[in-house]
């Protein structure tokens, strides 16, 4: 996907909300650091998962405040993948969700990775940058294949929006909902390939309130 938008010379910088340590994020700027000038956007609390609503998310209450990821962690792990990046390419975002999209955004996107587990993050993160993703890039689902609740999200983000986006599965494609990231370009949008509106996506087959 990142060649993609090299190849395609997708304007825009590399956004990703939800760094844990670095893993990603040390590959994402591998991939990009060397052959584009794009800067490197990375959010997190790192302070682990954040207040959640116990309904939306069910069973994962249990979740709140681990998995942390701590930022000067991150930071080490980018550079030890990345050692001649310069350091004003990366901006580092650091508290929950609800308080740094308040703050500066970046202009526009060419890759959005979204790795950040809850319902109500995805659409918060969505309806704060999706409009700044550029025509040609991508935005990368990292829990959608895993959670339903997080499917739940997304599908209720773009209900709201009534769109219909052209959503693929990592896993290729027999890969389903059931496991993978899921992707889609932006502009390409078109028929559901792997999920349909209409069936239940959510544990025990119940649709919650749209959101």
């Amino acid at each position: 996907m990142g060649n993609k938008v090299i190849h395609n010379r997708i304007p825009g910088d590399v956004v990703e909300f939800g760094v844990f340590k670095g893993g990603s994020a040390s590959v994402l700027t591998r991939v990009f650091s060397a052959c584009t000038s794009k800067k490197f956007w990375f959010y997190d609390s790192f302070q682990g998962h954040p207040t959640i609503d116990g309904e939306l998310n069910p069973g994962m209450e249990v979740w709140q405040g681990k998995h942390i990821g701590h930022l000067e962690d991150a930071k080490l792990n980018v550079r030890a993948l990345n050692p001649d990046v310069n350091e004003n390419r990366l901006v580092w975002k650091k508290g929950f969700f609800n308080e740094t999209l308040l703050e500066e955004l970046p202009k526009l996107i060419s890759y959005l990775h979204i790795d950040c587990d809850w319902y109500e993050c995805h659409i918060d993160i969505l309806d704060a940058v999706y409009d700044r993703v550029a025509w040609g890039g991508f935005v990368v689902m990292d829990d959608t294949g895993y959670y339903g609740f997080a499917r739940a999200g997304l599908f209720h983000w773009i209900q709201k929006r009534e769109m219909v986006v052209a959503l693929r599965s990592t896993f290729g494609v027999d890969g389903g909902v059931g496991g993978g990231s899921h992707f889609w370009i932006k502009g390409f949008e078109g028929m559901f390939e792997h999920a349909q509106l209409d069936q239940p996506f959510w544990p025990g087959g119940a649709n919650p309130p749209i959101a």
